[in-house]
Protein backbone atom coordinates (compact mmCIF):
# COMPACT_ATOMS: atom_id res chain seq x y z
CA UNK A 1 0.00 0.00 0.00
CA UNK A 2 1.47 3.36 -0.97
CA UNK A 3 1.67 6.40 1.33
CA UNK A 4 -1.40 8.14 -0.15
CA UNK A 5 -3.58 5.04 0.31
CA UNK A 6 -2.34 4.70 3.90
CA UNK A 7 -3.30 8.34 4.58
CA UNK A 8 -6.76 7.81 3.09
CA UNK A 9 -7.30 4.73 5.24
CA UNK A 10 -6.15 6.53 8.43
CA UNK A 11 -8.42 9.53 7.68
CA UNK A 12 -11.38 7.23 7.05
CA UNK A 13 -10.75 5.22 10.22
CA UNK A 14 -10.48 8.47 12.21
CA UNK A 15 -13.92 9.55 10.96
CA UNK A 16 -12.56 12.25 8.64
CA UNK A 17 -13.87 11.22 5.23
CA UNK A 18 -12.53 13.16 2.27
CA UNK A 19 -14.12 13.44 -1.14
CA UNK A 20 -11.69 11.33 -3.19
CA UNK A 21 -14.30 10.60 -5.86
CA UNK A 22 -16.05 13.01 -8.22
CA UNK A 23 -18.31 12.75 -11.26
CA UNK A 24 -17.34 13.77 -14.81
CA UNK A 25 -19.76 16.45 -16.01
CA UNK A 26 -20.00 15.22 -19.60
CA UNK A 27 -19.91 11.44 -19.23
CA UNK A 28 -21.33 11.04 -15.69
CA UNK A 29 -18.48 8.59 -14.99
CA UNK A 30 -16.76 8.14 -11.62
CA UNK A 31 -13.37 9.87 -11.34
CA UNK A 32 -10.98 8.94 -8.53
CA UNK A 33 -8.51 11.51 -7.16
CA UNK A 34 -5.15 10.40 -8.56
CA UNK A 35 -2.66 9.24 -5.95
CA UNK A 36 0.41 10.17 -7.96
CA UNK A 37 1.85 12.61 -10.49
CA UNK A 38 -0.61 15.53 -10.24
CA UNK A 39 0.97 17.05 -7.13
CA UNK A 40 4.61 16.94 -8.22
CA UNK A 41 4.90 20.71 -8.76
CA UNK A 42 2.87 23.84 -8.03
CA UNK A 43 2.26 24.19 -11.77
CA UNK A 44 0.91 20.63 -11.99
CA UNK A 45 -1.36 21.28 -9.00
CA UNK A 46 -2.71 24.49 -10.59
CA UNK A 47 -3.36 22.72 -13.89
CA UNK A 48 -5.20 19.88 -12.11
CA UNK A 49 -7.31 22.37 -10.11
CA UNK A 50 -8.33 24.05 -13.35
CA UNK A 51 -9.23 20.68 -14.92
CA UNK A 52 -11.27 19.71 -11.86
CA UNK A 53 -13.16 23.02 -11.94
CA UNK A 54 -14.07 22.58 -15.58
CA UNK A 55 -14.69 18.84 -15.82
CA UNK A 56 -15.89 17.44 -12.48
CA UNK A 57 -18.82 17.81 -10.09
CA UNK A 58 -19.88 16.64 -6.63
CA UNK A 59 -21.09 13.04 -6.19
CA UNK A 60 -24.21 14.15 -4.27
CA UNK A 61 -26.98 14.51 -6.88
CA UNK A 62 -28.94 17.12 -4.91
CA UNK A 63 -25.87 19.30 -4.20
CA UNK A 64 -26.73 23.02 -4.31
CA UNK A 65 -23.32 24.00 -5.71
CA UNK A 66 -21.55 21.02 -7.27
CA UNK A 67 -18.40 22.93 -8.37
CA UNK A 68 -15.18 21.39 -7.07
CA UNK A 69 -11.50 22.18 -6.64
CA UNK A 70 -8.51 20.00 -5.74
CA UNK A 71 -6.75 20.16 -2.38
CA UNK A 72 -3.13 19.05 -1.99
CA UNK A 73 -1.81 18.46 1.54
CA UNK A 74 1.63 17.66 2.94
CA UNK A 75 -0.02 15.70 5.74
CA UNK A 76 -3.39 14.09 5.21
CA UNK A 77 -5.32 13.06 2.14
CA UNK A 78 -5.29 14.90 -1.16
CA UNK A 79 -8.92 15.30 -2.14
CA UNK A 80 -11.66 17.18 -3.95
CA UNK A 81 -13.47 19.98 -2.09
CA UNK A 82 -16.36 22.22 -3.00
CA UNK A 83 -15.25 25.45 -4.60
CA UNK A 84 -17.24 27.42 -2.04
CA UNK A 85 -16.90 26.54 1.62
CA UNK A 86 -20.65 27.12 2.16
CA UNK A 87 -21.52 23.63 0.87
CA UNK A 88 -21.39 20.99 3.56
CA UNK A 89 -22.63 17.43 3.31
CA UNK A 90 -23.21 15.20 6.30
CA UNK A 91 -20.26 12.76 6.41
CA UNK A 92 -22.57 9.73 6.38
CA UNK A 93 -24.49 11.07 3.39
CA UNK A 94 -21.31 11.87 1.50
CA UNK A 95 -19.88 8.39 2.14
CA UNK A 96 -23.23 6.85 1.14
CA UNK A 97 -23.20 8.62 -2.24
CA UNK A 98 -19.51 7.87 -2.82
CA UNK A 99 -20.09 4.20 -1.99
CA UNK A 100 -23.06 3.94 -4.34
CA UNK A 101 -21.15 5.53 -7.22
CA UNK A 102 -18.01 3.43 -6.68
CA UNK A 103 -19.99 0.18 -6.46
CA UNK A 104 -21.93 1.05 -9.61
CA UNK A 105 -18.61 1.84 -11.33
CA UNK A 106 -17.16 -1.65 -10.80
CA UNK A 107 -18.29 -4.55 -12.98
CA UNK A 108 -20.51 -7.12 -11.34
CA UNK A 109 -18.81 -10.13 -9.79
CA UNK A 110 -19.02 -13.38 -11.74
CA UNK A 111 -18.79 -15.61 -8.66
Amino acid sequence: MDLEHERRLRDFQAGKPQMTVAIARTSNEVVFFPTRDVSSTKEAQAAYRELVGEELRCVVPSCDDSRLTAVFLREGTNHFRHLTKDVLHDAESLLHHIGKRVLAHHPQSTT
